[in-house]
């Protein structure tokens, strides 16, 4: 896994601060069934996820739900993602994907030196980000 679990810990490390303001956090690791069991047609996504877009290590990219392609070039039952499955099944969800920017995805149980050394960083940021867009969803709620 290496890298790839940096979501989860991501996830676990802000949790106590996302409960207490009244958001919901569903850690899925790989059980994507339960996730997609848990999502209610009107909830906003934010969706942790590892990525790789050439950045520096621990940087966050935005992604809208709504801008979301999948770049696979064909499917089996087993294939789908749960952002695929999402985008199938909750056409009117809305939301976000923030990906951490990993270095190693690899089969280890660590997280590189670099993503451990960033975690605090990393968790404030994907925090101000949740926090930016919420405020910014109960502006345009007002109108």
């Amino acid at each position: 896994m290496g890298d790839d679990g940096i979501a989860i810990e991501i996830a676990k490390n802000i949790q106590g601060f996302l409960k207490k303001n009244n958001i919901e956090v569903i850690i899925g690791e790989t059980d994507f069934e339960y996730c997609l069991s848990n999502i209610k047609k009107d909830d906003f996504l934010f969706i942790l996820d590892a990525g790789y877009y050439g950045k520096k290590i621990g940087d966050i990219t935005t992604l809208s739900l709504d801008n979301y392609t999948s770049h696979k070039k064909g499917y089996t039952q087993h294939s789908y993602s749960f952002i695929d499955l999402v985008k199938l099944y909750y056409k009117e969800t809305k939301g976000y994907i923030l990906a951490i920017e990993v270095s190693n995805i690899d089969y280890t149980l660590e997280i590189s030196k670099e993503l451990k050394a960033n975690m605090n960083k990393i968790s404030n940021e994907i925090i101000s980000i949740i926090i930016k867009e919420i405020k910014s969803l109960d502006k345009s709620s007002v109108f």
